[in-house]
């Protein structure tokens, strides 16, 4: 589900496609679910377009970055939605303070999180070693994370907030979420003391243009075989090491409910991935602590949910649960699990 509310009817979909487009064929639009952007499946008779309409926080610059990526890696191999031109001659536009645009659209299924098939999570780890390789002769892009998402975090103040949610989450109504919440906010602030002691070197990590929302959930495929990595809208830079374990726990059915990382199987999709692109011996014993560092402190889902209630904030709770689960495993073993890395890779 959106996390916004649409700006737009059907009927104002058809509308601008035929003002903006020049298609005037058209057949049928069906909304896509399942998205945290309101999209389209627009059907012609000769041709079928995604039609997307971008979340309200991204600007029409950060937008049309994803169309210039896009393009490049498009030239490089990799499998990639096109974008179309209005008969203005821009790809991306506003309209009602969103922005807009129009691409290709892609046959194929995607698989939910935790869902993927054997060859999918290889394969993923393919491409996002490929994307990493190319994307390192492309201009630079703004830092996602940065050294002062390190030097500039105050435990004090995550503690406040997390405090603050827990004060407010005596409001929900449904109570086994009230409870599982509450469970999930106590545990995180119990372990904030500890990991504000890890300390990081960021100018030791591979710190490189990325996809930024990497997952098979961006990915659509056919039989066996990827047809399309989308949603380039997230890209920046950052250390390349958080997108590559990241987008492991994403995939892999192991790691459902959050509730483990298989080693031997994160071992096996970093092998595949050193294939295309190189990682450091820092990042792979850092990574661990990155992922377990940054999940730690995210307050995403819970804060959605508590405090803002969009659209999908039954989603997004669940998914808020997922990194809270994965956050309890990595306090257990995530010494062990940047051994076993470092020694096997």
């Amino acid at each position: 589900m959106s996390v916004d509310k649409s700006v737009l009817t059907i009927d104002e979909v058809e509308k601008l496609l035929k003002d903006r487009y020049n298609i005037t064929n058209i057949e049928n639009i069906m909304h896509i679910e399942n998205s945290s952007a309101n999209c389209y499946h627009v059907k012609c008779p000769d041709k079928q377009y995604f039609f997307k309409e971008i979340q309200s926080d991204y600007s029409l610059e950060k937008v049309y970055d994803e169309v210039k990526i896009s393009k490049f890696l498009d030239n490089k191999g990799i499998p990639i939605a096109k974008f179309y031109m209005t008969i203005d001659g821009v790809y991306i536009w506003e309209y009602r303070n969103r922005v807009f645009h129009l691409q290709t659209y892609i046959e194929g299924n995607t698989y939910k999180m935790n869902a993927a098939p054997q060859w999918l999570i290889n394969d993923s780890a393919m491409y996002l070693g490929k994307i990493h390789q190319e994307l390192k002769v492309y201009p630079l892009m703004d830092d996602g994370f940065g050294e002062s998402f390190f030097s500039g975090w105050d435990v004090d103040t995550s503690i406040e907030l997390y405090k603050n949610m827990l004060v407010k989450s005596d409001n929900i109504k449904n109570e086994s979420i009230k409870i599982r919440i509450r469970e999930d906010l106590k545990f995180k602030l119990s372990i904030l003391p500890k990991i504000a002691k890890i300390k990081f070197n960021y100018e030791r990590f591979s710190v490189l243009n990325s996809h930024g929302d990497y997952s098979t959930i961006q990915i659509v495929c056919g039989a066996e075989k990827i047809n399309a990595i989308i949603d380039f809208t997230s890209a920046c830079s950052l250390p390349i090491c958080w997108e590559v374990i990241r987008s492991y726990t994403y995939s892999d059915p192991k790691c459902i409910d959050g509730r483990e990382i298989d080693i031997e199987n994160l071992i096996d999709y970093l092998k595949i991935y050193l294939k295309q692109n190189s990682l450091n011996a820092y990042d792979i014993e850092m990574m661990p602590y990155l992922f377990y560092y940054q999940l730690v402190r995210s307050t995403f889902g819970y804060k959605q949910y508590i405090l803002l209630s969009p659209n999908n904030k039954d989603e997004l709770i669940q998914f808020a649960f997922w990194r809270t689960n994965m956050c309890r495993w990595l306090d257990k073993n995530v010494e062990l699990l940047s051994k076993e890395l470092s020694n096997n890779l």
